[in-house]
């Protein structure tokens, strides 16, 4: 099943390339799809896809183009994070990080975001973790103090798939 997370999270990066276009792109949880990294890997320097289930990993090599590196990564394991960091062009992170879908279990929101700010890129200050969720066991409010606690900021926020401005999305970068 797709969720419809990702279907949207599609939507924004095939209508906005200039969000992956150049950059070394990461995807959380993409499960055995991996409908994300190929939307990406049309314009992205390099895309790794990720996601700690190794039977969802099996299904995505088959599903997925060869030009995207596919990697088990369980949140903050530290030898899944070394492997994965290494192939961010010599362990300097990522420019964008991807997740659709990852903030459903409450135990898992504090990994994520602490595996997000160990792979992100430390060198540009361009460097964007966009997530895209349907609200299920976890409020919001949790999953914001969290992300603040790790030092990322809330840029921007659509609800429902809808913004007031027809044109944010091309001033984050």
């Amino acid at each position: 099943m797709l969720w419809e997370s990702a279907q949207f999270m599609c939507s924004v990066l095939a209508e906005n390339p200039s969000i992956v276009a150049g950059k070394r792109v990461l995807e959380l949880g993409c499960g055995s799809a991996g409908i994300c990294s190929m939307v990406a890997a049309s314009v992205a320097q390099f895309v790794v896809a990720t996601d700690g289930d190794v039977e969802s990993l099996d299904l995505l090599r088959h599903n997925l183009l060869s030009r995207i590196l596919i990697r088990k990564l369980f949140w903050c394991d530290k030898g899944d994070l070394k492997e994965v960091r290494l192939l961010s062009s010599i362990g300097a992170g990522f420019d964008c990080i991807i997740g659709t879908g990852v903030s459903y279990n409450p135990d898992a929101i504090l990994p994520l975001f602490k595996t997000a700010r160990e792979l992100i890129s430390n060198d540009d200050s361009e460097a964007a973790l966009i997530l895209c969720y349907i609200q299920r066991r976890v409020d919001e409010n949790s999953i914001l103090s969290t992300a603040l606690a790790q030092g990322f900021r809330l840029v921007d926020k659509w609800i429902n798939g809808v913004h007031d401005s027809n044109d944010l999305i091309s001033s984050w970068f």
